[in-house]
């Protein structure tokens, strides 16, 4: 079983959409990865992989500071987490 850490996500009626939030994110975002799906009935973009939920919690405050999206959510899901 693998474990659940959090990832901030926006959530989205069409991909058009999602994918402009996508590459803002990353011009905005540099450091955090981030990736386009589709969770029906809608499309996210996951924005940073986080092991630790306060840094998330940190990172999601400057997410909803720049204005990204109104529908910024922390969420519990399966991430990549890097292995050194």
């Amino acid at each position: 079983e693998q474990d659940l850490y959090d990832d901030i996500t926006i959530a989205l009626n069409l991909l058009e959409k999602a994918i402009k939030l996508q590459h803002r994110s990353e011009a905005l975002f540099p450091d955090m990865k981030s990736y386009c799906s589709f969770i029906s009935p809608r499309w996210v973009v996951r924005i940073g992989d986080f092991s630790i939920r306060e840094e998330a919690m940190l990172r999601i405050a400057e997410v909803r500071e720049s204005g990204l999206s109104k529908e910024v959510r922390l969420v519990r899901c399966k991430v990549q987490i890097p292995i050194y």
